[in-house]
């Protein structure tokens, strides 16, 4: 007698990668100039809070920031490439409210409120703080301003992860 045994197929899913790329942009055009920014930021999400309310650190590697390039153009002055190194700290504020990693940042929901879109502060807070002439750093809520603070500002657009290439 022959046995039949049923075929048992396990299917794994890919573990939810805890190293994600986010791309953020910044533009002068709400304060009238050309100034553009873009970021590529490398994040461990296993160290990042993605709830935190007014967090800043002077160490962004053991914040969850592993990388950071940065380049400014269009600016009347302060154009050019900015690593991590060129910044001493950053400010993350999501009023206490978790935000999902994976998706565009800039208008989740807060409560009554959504994230980034209120330019006052009211509802939270990426920026990333220089005290190197040459770096851009922010100078408002969810604002950069190039050439150490004395350039042109810039507001910030957009924040979203950068999609792994598919296989």
């Amino acid at each position: 007698m022959k046995l039949i045994l049923p075929l048992l197929i396990i299917l794994t899913l890919p573990a939810r990668p805890a190293i994600i790329e986010w791309r953020a942009l910044w533009s002068g055009q709400p304060y009238g100039n050309t100034a553009a920014a873009e970021a590529i930021i490398l994040i461990d999400t296993d160290l990042w809070n993605a709830a935190t309310s007014d967090y800043e650190t002077a160490s962004l590697t053991a914040s969850g920031i592993l990388g950071l390039d940065l380049t400014v153009s269009g600016a009347t002055t302060g154009n050019g490439t900015f690593t991590e190194a060129d910044f001493d700290l950053y400010q993350w504020d999501t009023l206490g409210f978790a935000l999902d990693l994976e998706r565009e940042l800039l208008g989740q929901a807060l409560g009554t409120a959504f994230w980034g879109l209120r330019p006052s502060g009211e509802s939270g807070d990426f920026n990333l703080i220089s005290g190197l002439p040459a770096s851009p750093t922010g100078t408002d809520y969810l604002e950069l301003t190039t050439a150490g603070g004395t350039g042109d500002p810039m507001r910030l657009t957009s924040i979203s992860l950068i999609p792994e290439p598919s296989t």
